[in-house]
């Protein structure tokens, strides 16, 4: 699976890489219950949460927002997101980084086989 470029427009500005997602830049999937490419995808279902953060902070900031923010958290055997923690940020902007832990925590993942906790790290980039 290849990355995942989603973009907004600005009037005549386009932001051209505003969340990059891609299966490879999973840190971990210490898990056989889901691959990385099912987890990848789902992430990339609530690309659409993310992005929303994005545009609120950065209207509040009234700055572009650019960095990384790395998060780590597990997909129980029910498909909900637990233990979200985030563990590295070069974005300064709380409520930022506030409501990206929110999206994902409140997402829905697939359902894991075998009744399994995937644990999960992942790099969201920000350009």
């Amino acid at each position: 699976m290849g990355n995942k470029i989603y973009s907004k427009t600005w009037g005549t500005w386009v932001c051209a890489l505003a969340l990059v997602l891609s299966a490879d830049a999973l840190a971990a999937v210490e898990s056989a219950g889901l691959t990385r490419d099912e987890v990848s995808s789902a992430l990339q279902g609530i690309a659409p949460k993310i992005i929303a953060c994005r545009e609120s902070a950065e209207k509040e900031a009234k700055t572009w927002l650019n960095g990384e923010i790395r998060l780590d958290f597990s997909i129980a055997p029910d498909g909900k997101a637990s233990h979200t923690k985030l563990t590295k940020s070069t974005i300064k902007t709380p409520s930022f980084k506030e409501c990206v832990v929110d999206a994902v925590t409140s997402s829905q993942f697939p359902t894991p086989r075998g009744n399994l906790e995937v644990k999960v790290s992942y790099p969201f980039k920000f350009r």
